[in-house]
């Protein structure tokens, strides 16, 4: 029978029995991809009890239409009401505190589930071994164009952790950490964001940061989930240079509001402003270059330092084969 009314309060939400799962699908503008998004969720042989929420912020197009035609057919598929246009952070938020499952899984309205029993694999690993936070896995990414036709590429979301079954907080920090798509996590350890995650743009790294606070997470080495480059994107359009600003700026922001040790935090740190004043000086700024690295002495000077003679040897490694 079709779920007659799609709408679901947050009151009726918080006053539901509790699930295995909730699936968290966050959408905005996203009218071209939500369908296959929605579908290879639906696409899950899920043999628990599950949820999917979808928190749209407020689309302009066709996204809300689309979502409601999904939930009107599927019981399992709770929208929530409309507000004004909150932001991502806080749009995540509130779809955090809705959800009633054990576990919780993320994907924005742009992406894309490409296996079937991905959740399965993930809650069940969850699910023994109690001290895991989180399971990520490998994502490939996809690029589309402005028509939104794909772009084929079989690109990791990121090759530095390949090979890789565990991540410690200190690699997470460095930037190696599961795309979004790719996380099912444990809502006991992160039920809500804190303020201070309203002024990211982006805060895939720092929901892993938090999880990673409990302990390693786990990366199933297995491509099963795809993270779309689109134009239409908060963060795919921005230049790559602002893009490892807002990386160093949600570093900070953690160091600011936490109590992480800084033998961890400080080679994060000293590794994202060595990253930004490289590129600057690519640019030709060099007032950034400088401040920078300054900035990555500063922090970490140990580091730092053996940044500077290992780049100097490899400088010297190349020059010496041409």
């Amino acid at each position: 029978m079709d779920h007659l009314d799609p709408f679901v309060s947050l009151k009726d939400v918080a006053e539901g029995h509790s699930v295995t799962l909730t699936v968290i699908v966050l959408t905005y503008n996203h009218e071209r991809f939500v369908e296959e998004a929605l579908e290879s969720v639906l696409a899950q042989r899920c043999d628990f009890e599950w949820e999917v929420i979808v928190a749209d912020d407020a689309s302009t197009d066709l996204t809300r239409a689309i979502v409601h035609r999904f939930a009107r057919g599927h019981a399992v598929i709770k929208v929530l009401p409309p507000e004004p246009n909150l932001g991502m952070q806080n749009n995540f938020r509130r779809a955090l505190v809705a959800a009633r499952g054990t576990f919780v899984a993320l994907l924005e309205g742009d992406d894309y589930w490409s296996d079937p029993d991905k959740l399965k694999l993930q809650v069940a690993a969850l699910q023994r071994d109690s001290r895991i936070p989180a399971v990520g896995h490998l994502t490939s990414v996809q690029v589309v164009d402005e028509s939104g036709l794909r772009i084929e590429s079989t690109a990791s979301f990121n090759h530095d952790f390949r090979g890789l079954t565990w991540l410690m907080l200190g690699d997470v920090l460095k930037g190696n950490f599961p795309h979004a798509s790719s996380l099912v996590f444990r809502r006991e350890w992160l039920s809500t964001t804190p303020a201070w995650f309203d002024d990211l743009v982006a805060a895939d790294s720092m929901i892993c940061a938090l999880l990673a606070r409990n302990g390693p997470l786990q990366v199933i080495p297995i491509r099963m989930s795809v993270y779309r480059k689109n134009s239409g994107s908060t963060w795919t359009p921005r230049p790559h240079l602002e893009r490892k600003l807002e990386s160093l700026r949600c570093i900070q922001a953690l160091a600011r509001h936490s109590d992480i040790p800084s033998r961890v935090l400080a080679p994060a740190l000293g590794k994202a402003n060595i990253t930004v004043a490289a590129l600057a000086a690519e640019l030709g700024n060099r007032k950034m270059a400088a401040s920078h690295l300054a900035s990555a002495v500063y922090v970490a000077p140990g580091w730092t330092t053996r940044w500077l003679i290992d780049y100097i040897r490899r400088r010297r490694s190349y020059g010496e084969e041409e």
